[in-house]
C-alpha cells in the first residue's frame, strides 16, 4: 500500500476522495484480496487514512475517529468514505481560501515596500528642508489639551 496517494491535484474533493479509494481497490485486486475491505474494514480504513494528502488532513483523518466512543467508522470502509468526504470537501474550501488569501497576502508586501520607501524618502525630504522640527510649546500646550478634555470626559460620567 505504499503507493496509495491522493492525488491533490484534483480540485474537487469528492474526486479525489474517488480516486483515492479506487487506486485503494486496484492494489487490493492486483494482490487478489478482494474482501480484504470487507473483512477488515477497520485496517482497510487506517490504508485510506495513510493515503491521505497533505499532511494536516491525513492527522485530522487519524485523530478524529478515535474520539467518539462506539465508532461506526471502524465497521465499515463506506461508513468511513461517506464521513471523509464531507471533511476533504471542507478541507478542499479551506485549502482554496488560504491559496487566495496568501496571494492577496503577497501583493499587499509587496505594494507596502513601495509605500514604505515612498514615505521614508519624504520625512528625509523633510528633515532636509527643516519640515521635520517641532515647537516644544506647541506640543505642551496641545498634551494640556488632552489632559483638560479627558478630565471634562471623567467628570460628566
Amino acid at each position: 500500500m505504499r503507493g496509495l496517494e491522493m492525488d491533490t491535484t484534483l480540485s474537487d474533493a469528492e474526486s479525489r476522495v474517488t480516486r483515492l479509494v479506487a487506486d485503494f481497490h486496484s492494489v487490493l485486486d492486483a494482490q487478489d484480496m478482494d474482501d480484504f475491505s470487507m473483512e477488515e474494514p477497520k485496517l482497510a480504513a487506517q490504508y485510506l487514512c495513510k493515503g491521505l494528502r497533505p499532511q494536516v488532513l491525513k492527522d485530522t483523518a487519524f485523530i478524529e475517529p478515535k474520539k467518539t466512543v462506539s465508532n461506526p467508522l471502524k465497521k465499515s470502509v463506506q461508513a468511513f468514505i461517506d464521513w471523509l468526504t464531507p471533511k476533504v470537501q471542507s478541507f478542499c474550501f479551506f485549502e482554496t481560501a488560504l491559496t487566495s488569501a496568501e496571494k492577496s497576502n503577497a501583493q499587499h508586501q509587496t505594494s507596502g515596500k513601495a509605500g514604505r520607501t515612498a514615505v521614508a524618502s519624504s520625512m528625509s525630504m523633510a528633515k532636509n528642508h527643516g519640515g521635520g522640527k517641532t515647537n516644544p510649546k506647541s506640543q505642551q500646550q496641545t498634551s494640556q489639551q488632552q489632559r483638560t478634555s479627558t478630565e471634562g470626559y471623567t467628570a460628566r460620567y
